[in-house]
C-alpha cells in the first residue's frame, strides 16, 4: 500500500462577483498525464502526511499552505490505476483578498491553474458531464471541501449550486451532519 496526500485549495475569484475556485494541476506523468488533478503526491518516509501535503503544494504550485485542515481519507480500492493507494486529503482556504498570485507549476505538474467550481464546470473522471475532466476521485473531494466550508461559514453565492454540483458528481443531496464528508467505499472520509 502507498500513502499519498492531496490538497483541495479554495479561494474566491477576484472581481466584483467573486466565485468559488479550486486550484488544480495538470499532471505531467501517468496515470492521467495531461489531466487536471488536485496538487499532491507521495508522503516521504520521514514526514507526517500534513508535512507532505505542505511540501507537495509548494513543489507543484509554488503556494504555501495558509490554513491546512484534514478533510478525510481516500481509501477506495481501485481509486488509482497504479495499485493500492490511500491518500490523506487536506483542504486549504485562501483568506479573502489573497488571490493565490505567483502560481508556478513544478515537480511533476505541467501547469497550475484556478478553476471555477460550478455545475457543469468540473467533470469527474469517466463522466460525460462537465467541461474540465478531473483525475482520480478528486471531484468528490472538491465537493467534500465545499460542504465542509459551507457548514463553517455559509456564504450566499459562494455555495450557490452546490446541490447541483453534488448531484452531478454522484454524491446526491448534500450531507447534513459534520461526519458526512465522503466515506471510504462511498465518498471521501470522516473529518
Amino acid at each position: 500500500m502507498n500513502l499519498t496526500v492531496d490538497v483541495v485549495v479554495l479561494r474566491l475569484s477576484p472581481g466584483e462577483n467573486p466565485q468559488p475556485q479550486v486550484l488544480l494541476i495538470e499532471r505531467g506523468k501517468e496515470p492521467f498525464q495531461g489531466k487536471w488533478a488536485l496538487p499532491g503526491g507521495h508522503v516521504n518516509d520521514d514526514e507526517a502526511s500534513s508535512d507532505g501535503a505542505r511540501r507537495e503544494l509548494q513543489e507543484e504550485t509554488g503556494l504555501s499552505a495558509q490554513d491546512l485542515r484534514f478533510l478525510g481519507l481516500a481509501d477506495k480500492p481501485n481509486r488509482d490505476p497504479r495499485g493500492r493507494y490511500v491518500s490523506a486529503v487536506y483542504r486549504d482556504i485562501l483568506p479573502i483578498g489573497d488571490h493565490g498570485d505567483g502560481l508556478r507549476a513544478g515537480d511533476d505538474a505541467r501547469n497550475a491553474q484556478w478553476f471555477d467550481i460550478c455545475p457543469g464546470c468540473l467533470r469527474p473522471y469517466n463522466s460525460t458531464h462537465g467541461d474540465i475532466e478531473i483525475a482520480f476521485d478528486h471531484a468528490e473531494w472538491i465537493a467534500a471541501a465545499m460542504i465542509s466550508i459551507q457548514r463553517k461559514a455559509p456564504v450566499v453565492g459562494v455555495i450557490q449550486g452546490l446541490d447541483d454540483l453534488l448531484e452531478l458528481i454522484g454524491l446526491g443531496a448534500k450531507p447534513e451532519e459534520e461526519g458526512d464528508a465522503p466515506q471510504a467505499d462511498t465518498t471521501p472520509a470522516e473529518s
